[in-house]
């Protein structure tokens, strides 16, 4: 299994030479995100919206639940291309924000099982659209995004949203770093700005109908996943798992303790931990890499529905 997701990362390396040494520098810790000159997660994390202003007149605005950096990567390029400056990461908690008729806000998820994570369910609902446009936005490993698109694309409507376009991008995978490794790439990323500035353009030209996205219904089922984050004897409790847990799953007072029935595998207290003391088990990176290696061998492809 190994070999296969060596052979992956050669021929990345060998189509783009300058991602060699980020992929080198992901190997003392595979799941921290690496964005090379754009802005770092950490800086993502740290980062302050200016959530207050926007209900007062924010043309174009992106969000992004983004346990892991990669999805609120992709969103921020789309803002980029769409021209505008007011990026939100609803990760950890978001506000109860008002939209109005004429702005275009392009809401971005990753991809959970063909699903949409309830968290980021839980965000959308806090949102009041208003006849507002909106874009939904999924990234997945490389496996596939199957109804993600239409469960965010109606959420964002019972919000108050007209969902007049929609896309999925690809991400190395959070759980099985090797998949689709070194994505999002340039391609992407300017993939992704094309989308933004189409976006922008239809909405200026007064196009703002609905648009079909793919998906069916009743959703796919997804139960979550199985296994949930260990934590070694190297952890300090410093809190930074705790404080940046999307679903509160971690005890503050002891983070050793994480509630199964709250933690949703997001890995995003594996990619923050500054002593790399949570991870998952070997038997379960070998149970994923193997069943995954068997479907993702093929580059997923950027889908865009306008």
């Amino acid at each position: 299994m190994k070999r296969i997701f060596s052979r992956l990362i050669k021929r990345d390396q060998k189509k783009e030479p300058d991602r060699a040494a980020l992929l080198a520098a992901r190997l003392e810790n595979p799941y921290r995100p690496v964005f090379g000159s754009e802005r770092s997660f950490e800086e993502l994390v740290r980062a302050k919206s200016e959530r207050s202003d926007f209900s007062m007149g924010n043309k174009y605005t992106a969000m992004a639940f983004s346990p892991t950096g990669s999805t609120a990567h992709i969103a921020q390029a789309i803002l980029q291309g769409m021209g505008g400056e007011t990026f939100c990461d609803v990760t950890v908690s978001g506000d109860p924000l008002r939209f109005a008729p004429g702005q275009l806000v392009v809401f971005a998820v990753p991809v959970f099982g063909g699903r949409v994570p309830v968290p980021a369910l839980e965000r959308v609902k806090q949102l009041h659209g208003n006849g507002a446009n909106a874009a939904a936005v999924v990234v997945y490993g490389n496996r596939a995004y199957e109804d993600a698109m239409l469960e965010l694309a109606a959420a964002l409507s019972r919000a108050g949203f007209i969902v007049n376009g929609g896309a999925a991008f690809v991400a190395r995978h959070s759980v099985t770093p090797a998949i689709a490794s070194g994505r999002p790439n340039r391609d992407d990323l300017e993939k992704a700005r094309d989308f933004g500035a189409a976006l922008r353009e239809k909405m200026e030209a007064g196009k703002t109908r609905p648009v079909q996205l793919p998906g069916n219904i009743p959703y796919r089922i997804f139960n979550g996943m199985p296994f949930k984050p260990m934590v070694s004897g190297s952890c300090q409790q410093c809190g930074v798992c705790a404080e940046n847990c999307p679903t509160g799953a971690i005890s503050k007072d002891n983070p050793f303790q994480t509630d199964p029935n709250k933690c949703i595998t997001c890995m995003r207290c594996v990619a923050l931990c500054p002593h790399q003391a949570r991870s998952l088990s070997p038997e379960a990176q070998d149970a994923m890499a193997a069943k995954l290696a068997r479907v993702c061998i093929r580059p997923g492809k950027v889908e865009t529905y306008l």
